[in-house]
């Protein structure tokens, strides 16, 4: 019930879109998406392990991103690969400012690092956060990628259901989400 309130607290605030066809996609384009609009960079501030994700898409990772609220902004920090041009491959860290646009909705800026936001996707919406802020779940209105973070590697098994019905709801092909191996 909480899950659809939420919902309906987003239509009332005009939270809701549909988005034209994009080839790439992970989510039927005809669904109404929509963020959460109780969600502030302050509640997503911390360590988050990636639960489960769409196979190949964003995060790309080490299986955790760091998030730090900057006033409304918040600075995702991310380990991945990072390659040279003779193919020497070494971890990274990569950082993503993301600067509110509506509640719940954030868009990339990108800093004078060459490294900023590589790989991290344009728009991150919250589309679901549980009342403890202990799970959310992130994608985009285009279907590019989408991923169920939790604070713990393990557990909560019951807000993970319930993270993977509200990509359902939202059009994602939830047949394409798979556990992240620790």
């Amino acid at each position: 019930a909480r899950i659809f309130a939420m919902w309906a607290l987003g239509m009332a605030a005009g939270c809701v879109a549909t988005v034209p066809s994009r080839d790439a996609s992970y989510r039927d384009q005809s669904a109404l998406i929509a963020s959460q609009v109780d969600v502030s960079a302050q509640d997503m501030d911390g360590t988050w392990h990636v639960r489960q994700q769409v196979t190949g898409a964003w995060p790309r990772g080490a299986g955790t991103v760091q998030i730090s609220a900057d006033g409304g902004a918040l600075i995702l920090s991310e380990v991945a690969t990072a390659c040279n041009a003779d193919n020497l491959c070494e971890p990274a860290t990569f950082v993503t400012r993301y600067e509110p646009t509506l509640h719940g909705r954030f868009r990339k800026v990108m800093l004078g690092d060459a490294r900023s936001g590589l790989n991290a996707p344009d728009a991150l919406w919250v589309l679901w956060m549980d009342y403890d802020r202990r799970t959310f779940v992130a994608g985009d209105p285009s279907g590019s990628y989408a991923a169920i973070f939790d604070h713990q590697p393990t557990g909560g098994a019951d807000r993970i259901v319930a993270a993977r019905d509200i990509l359902d709801w939202f059009g994602y092909d939830i047949s394409r989400l798979e556990e992240r191996r620790r």
